[in-house]
């Protein structure tokens, strides 16, 4: 539903979990309706015995860390932590009203469905994330990336890529591979020029690289020509399934 599409391909016995967003309405909520679907869509996968499965992450652009958190459960095979540090920044001064009141929105809503700690001050925690060994898919993974794949996504990419035995193949992701910035950016307006931009208070230090100043870079780059554009190829469909036929398997 809505974000999530599940797609199956009978003739190479494959299945495509498309992802365009991790957006929720309250992390709590949405990690909970996450949880369910990727549990729904991963048991009908395993019920058809289907070894190969597809997660398309291009042109999503992030949104609740938690529904990535969800997915990711499905797919690590221990238990796995990241930083997160915010930095008390005086965005009070400059930042627009509206910012001010996510702000304060996100000081309040943030700690009681998150469990975030408060962000007013400089604060440095780990996120875990446990694996569900019940529920645990075991087949070959593919994972699709490209440079609109972003925040939350960009995340995700990179923990399948260091944590599990999943395949990337695609374009280089916009966001990072171990280091970002996210969770909440408010609006500052420069006092003299007036020009607005966003700051972002939270920094990401996934623990799974030293590369700090690239994207995630998938296992096999693909680059699209002026005439695979305007022939509306997908390179990176297409060399999954050469690889499916193939028998490619990721040790």
């Amino acid at each position: 539903g809505g974000f999530i599409s599940l797609s199956l391909d009978t003739t190479l016995q494959y299945a495509k979990l498309k992802i365009s967003s991790f957006k929720t309405v309250f992390p709590i909520i949405g990690r909970w309706q996450s949880k369910i679907r990727y549990k729904k869509a991963l048991k009908k996968v395993k019920k058809l015995g289907y070894s190969n499965l597809i997660i398309d992450l291009r042109d999503n652009l992030g949104g609740d860390a938690s529904a990535g958190s969800a997915l990711l459960s499905f797919f690590i095979h221990e238990k796995y932590t990241y930083t997160v540090t915010k930095k008390k920044g005086h965005v009070f001064r400059y930042a627009k009203t509206s910012s001010k009141f996510g702000h304060v929105f996100n000081f309040f809503a943030g700690n009681l469905f998150a469990g975030r700690r408060p962000t007013f001050k400089k604060r440095k925690s780990t996120v875990l994330i446990r694996p569900r060994k019940r529920q645990h898919y075991d087949g070959q993974v593919f994972v699709i990336t490209n440079g609109f794949t972003a925040s939350t996504a960009s995340n995700v990419a990179s923990i399948l890529k260091y944590k599990t035995n999943a395949t990337l193949i695609g374009q280089e992701t916009g966001g990072g591979e171990n280091d970002l910035n996210a969770y909440y950016s408010p609006t500052v307006a420069l006092p003299n020029s007036k020009i607005n931009f966003s700051l972002p208070l939270y920094h990401i230090n996934l623990n799974v690289a030293k590369n700090s100043k690239s994207g995630v870079k998938p296992h096999f780059p693909l680059h699209y020509s002026i005439q695979d554009i305007l022939s509306n190829k997908d390179l990176e469909m297409a060399k999954i399934k050469m690889l499916i036929q193939e028998n490619f398997i990721k040790k």
